[in-house]
């Protein structure tokens, strides 16, 4: 048997969204008023968490969504004033970096080009036989 009914498994929950268009349930959520944050009913006076002063107000969030992206910035984007702040007197009075003229490293050339051949492969390098034969 493969799918089969058991009392023990409760029947799933109706969809509360059925049969509704998206116009609607956007519209209702414009509508509906934002749920309240926890406030304790009865703070206790004694105990890591007691209370002597009323529960604080909630303060709305001013969020910048900008604020994480300039937070993960480079401190090379900064502007000039910002980065110079942070270094020592001794590295800002020095001149800036001038790279020396001229190619250090050149191309490395192939083995193809090595003048190695097949025939030549197993020979000594001066040249002469080997053992005396």
């Amino acid at each position: 048997r493969v799918s089969g009914v058991d009392e023990r498994v409760l029947p799933p929950k109706p969809d509360p969204t059925l049969g509704r268009t998206k116009k609607e349930l956007v519209e209702e959520k414009k509508t509906k008023e934002p749920e309240k944050p926890f406030v304790q009913s009865s703070p206790g006076k004694r105990g890591p968490n007691g209370t002597f002063a009323p529960f604080p107000e909630r303060k709305d969030d001013v969020y910048n969504p900008r604020g994480p992206q300039l937070a993960m910035r480079p401190d090379r984007l900064a502007p000039d004033k910002e980065r110079n702040a942070k270094l020592p007197e001794r590295l800002r009075e020095r001149p800036a970096f001038k790279p020396t003229s001229g190619p250090k490293s050149s191309i490395t050339r192939s083995v193809a080009h090595a003048r190695i051949h097949r025939a030549t492969l197993g020979r000594s390098v001066g040249g002469g036989r080997r053992g005396g034969r």
